[in-house]
Order: structure tokens, then sequence, then C-alpha cells
């Protein structure tokens, strides 16, 4: 049999249940929004951190870029090449040196030296193989001796690149065969000084002649011009 009414206390109860069935549901749900943004907030952080350290990454590598691409300074140690005077016999030894071979001539890379004058004296002469005065990063530097049939000597400085292609050439060393122009120089860090001393000669007046000319860090000798 159902009792048709509740006392006081019984109905008391039952709101009191019924409020608490309310809460509970509210309660964890305030708990699951605060987890849920916290959650969110940390994502946040470390995704920030994430990003700043990528980009730090980036930075570094774009000194690092610049470190490799920093153009290459030739510092060659003091070289004195030619005849610094009409009693310096400086190439007499190269006069019976062993001329270069045609497997030399191609290593050297004779052949790619576009120089009307070069081109005549080496058609003319025979080659000897000289020092190797620079050896870096940019490439090398080599020298060698033409000699003529008349015993005048001229020394070229040949530049190549790290790949060994042909870069550039100079003259800075000459001993004439009858004492008509001798050229000598002096090779210090990335400066090449050139003396060219030209003989009284069919009504010519003795002169004297100087050319600077500064190795590149493409390793091509750029001729200064006085301001």
């Amino acid at each position: 049999m159902v009792r048709p009414y509740l006392n006081l206390a019984e109905s008391k109860s039952l709101k009191q249940t019924a409020k608490i069935q309310t809460l509970f549901p509210m309660k964890y749900f305030y708990l699951l929004f605060i987890v849920l943004f916290c959650l969110s907030g940390c994502g946040n952080k470390t995704s920030d951190n994430n990003s700043t350290e990528t980009h730090s990454s980036d930075v570094k590598t774009e000194t690092d870029e610049l470190a490799v691409e920093a153009p290459v300074i030739v510092d060659i140690e003091e070289i004195k090449v030619g005849m610094e005077n009409r009693y310096n016999f400086y190439y007499e030894k190269f006069q019976n040196s062993p001329r270069i071979s045609d497997e030399d001539r191609l290593q050297l890379k004779i052949d790619s030296i576009k120089n009307e004058s070069f081109s005549l004296k080496v058609e003319t002469g025979e080659i000897v193989k000289g020092n190797r005065i620079y050896d870096g990063e940019a490439g090398k530097i080599e020298t060698i001796f033409v000699i003529q049939k008349d015993h005048m000597i001229t020394e070229y400085l040949i530049s190549y690149d790290k790949n060994g292609n042909y870069v550039d050439f100079v003259r800075v060393g000459q001993v004439p065969a009858y004492y008509s122009c001798d050229v000598s120089s002096v090779i210090k860090g990335n400066k090449i000084k050139c003396r060219m001393f030209m003989d009284a000669d069919e009504g010519y007046e003795e002169s004297i002649e100087y050319h600077e000319y500064e190795i590149s860090p493409q390793l091509k000798f750029i001729e200064i011009t006085e301001k």
C-alpha cells in the first residue's frame, strides 16, 4: 500500500538528495574545464619553446653560411723573383732543368692561356716547371719558366681554382738575352710589386717602370692603378 503523502522529514531528505545529485555533475564539469584549460596552456608554451629553438637554430645556420662564404685572403710569405740587376743571374740553374712533358702541359693548362705575347714565347721556347708558391682554400698558384733559344728566360705566375681550372697569369720575372729589358718582382701577402728595367738601346733612354698587382680571393691578378 502506497503512502498518500510524505512526512516533513522525508520530504526534506529527498530535496537534499536531489540537490546533491544536481551539484555533482556541475562539479565534475568545472573540474574537467580547469584540467583542459591547463593542458591547453602547457601545449602553447611547449609550442612557443619549440618555435624559439627553431628560430635560434635558423640564425645559427645563417651565421655559419656567412662564415663559410667569407672571402679567402691570400697570404704568401715574401718571395723575390727575377733579375734584380744585370749581374744577378738568378735563372741560370733553369737552363739545364728538365722541360715539361705533354702530360705536364695539360695539367698546367698552358693552352688555356689566351695571350698573344705568352703564346708566342711558348711556341718559340721551352717550358720548365717552377714552384708552387700558394696552395689554399681558393686554389693554387704555380710558377713556370719559358726559355727562349737565345737564352732569355721569362717567369710567370699561373693561378688555378680549387678544381684545377685555369684562372689567370702574370709575368713576374725576366732575364733578357742582351740586357734590353729585365723584370724582377717581390711577392708578399696578396701583393705583387714588379720592376721593369729598360736599357738604353737604339735611341731609347734608360727607364724603369713599376707595376703592382693584388691577388684577389678568386686568385686573379688585378693591377692596382695609382690614384
